[in-house]
């Protein structure tokens, strides 16, 4: 009986950790993958003899707590939202992803399985690239809403999966031990052609921006002594130069720059044009209603009513959210929801985890959270479930490590 259980347990962790995978892989190449991966995920929990003793020790920890928490305002703040029942529930069920950490949590417990995420997440992106560089030089957009150089879900999203899978690369090619030599150097290579498809290929600026934020965390946390001045020095302007230098690069941002500062001028709607104008009703749209907000769901509505009657043209285009996740938080559930947002951040970046996958972990919640200024990445499908499936996998305990390394990875990582 014993013996039938452990092959049972066995099978479906295997189970619930492909799915995760599968799910993570989905959520920059297709929603359909996602949902199968989310299947396995879930399917391999229930079938899980530990999934009850799992999920009660993970829910004491403070990630899983506050992801509740948030999960539980934005229901709360349902109540006062003026949108139809409909509205007010596809905008909470966009937050459904802050379950994922939980289930991760209790099913990704195994070192062994953080490096099989990084060894089948790199060569997928990689076939990415490749296709992204194929249709880019034919000049032929895959996707049709999208220009060449795009084969998965958005310029954004494609660029975000490069970067995190280039640091997943390099973290584990430079701290994996073990780890045969020319599957080292294959990981590390891989971290350069994501690197340079990110800056050459991806026309969305969040990549470029988040692939800065993720090095310079990554670095700190990770290297010591001199090697870290200098990699922390280089690496500000390695940015600058990649910017002046590859054209895609520098062509969009030197656009976003001139329709941030030039938004009176313009006369069509344009990506960083309507985001000026999103967030100065905002704004007033927050002194109008600090406290409670509009509601789950409620700003879609009242933002087009208020630029209605004060705007024109273009700038009254009506938006689904606005743009920022902070602001997008304050609008709906008021100062308790900024407030719990602010807690699950916090709670991510303290939930204690071995090294090196905390770092990434960590290095890949600041990009997420610093690209949240310019959209609502913790809320869309896309890179919402990315954030959450990583933040589960990476930050999950590692039952298969010897009792000597667990000791190690806790004083590690406070």
């Amino acid at each position: 009986m014993r013996q039938l259980d452990a092959t049972r347990e066995s099978r479906a962790l295997g189970c619930a950790r492909s799915g995760a995978i599968v799910a993570f892989i989905g959520s920059f190449a297709s929603p359909v993958i996602v949902h199968i991966g989310l299947a396995l995920l879930l399917g391999g929990l229930l079938w899980l003899p530990s999934a009850g003793a799992r999920l009660r020790a993970v829910l004491r920890e403070p990630l899983p707590r506050a992801a509740l928490a948030l999960l539980a305002v934005m229901a709360l703040a349902m109540a006062w939202s003026d949108a139809p029942w409909s509205t007010r529930f596809s905008r909470f069920w966009s937050w459904r992803t802050l379950l994922l950490p939980i289930l991760c949590l209790a099913a990704f417990d195994s070192r062994e399985w953080k490096v099989r995420l990084v060894l089948v997440a790199v060569p997928v992106t990689l076939i990415g690239s490749a296709g992204a560089w194929t249709t880019w030089a034919l000049d032929y957009p895959f996707l049709s809403m999208h220009p060449a150089g795009t084969v998965f879900r958005n310029g954004v999203t494609q660029g975000l999966a490069f970067a995190s899978c280039a640091i997943l690369a390099t973290v584990v090619a430079l701290n994996e031990r073990g780890l045969d030599p020319r599957l080292r150097l294959a990981l590390l290579c891989a971290a350069g052609l994501l690197t340079t498809s990110v800056w050459f290929i991806t026309t969305g600026r969040s990549a470029q921006i988040g692939f800065l934020i993720m090095a310079i965390v990554t670095a700190t946390a990770l290297l010591r002594g001199r090697l870290r001045v200098a990699v922390l020095l280089s690496l500000p302007i390695a940015f600058a130069l990649g910017v002046l230098v590859a054209p895609i690069a520098k062509e969009r941002f030197a656009r976003g720059w001139l329709e941030l500062s030039a938004e009176s001028k313009l006369e069509d709607v344009t990506s960083m044009g309507i985001r000026v104008v999103i967030w100065r009703h905002a704004a007033r749209m927050i002194e109008e209603r600090p406290l409670l907000g509009y509601g789950t769901g409620g700003f879609p509505a009242s933002y087009a009513a208020r630029v209605k009657k004060s705007e024109t043209g273009w700038r009254a285009t009506p938006v689904e959210d606005p743009h920022n996740q902070y602001l997008s938080i304050q609008l709906q559930a008021g100062v308790l929801g900024s407030l719990v947002f602010g807690w699950f951040l916090l709670a991510a970046a303290r939930q204690r985890a071995p090294l090196p996958f905390r770092v990434c972990a960590v290095a890949l919640l600041a990009s997420w959270a610093t690209t949240s200024l310019f959209s609502s990445h913790f809320e869309t499908f896309n890179e919402g479930h990315m954030i959450m499936l990583l933040l589960g996998c990476l930050l999950a305990k590692e039952n298969d490590q010897p009792a000597s390394s667990r000791a190690t990875a806790a004083t590690t990582s406070p």
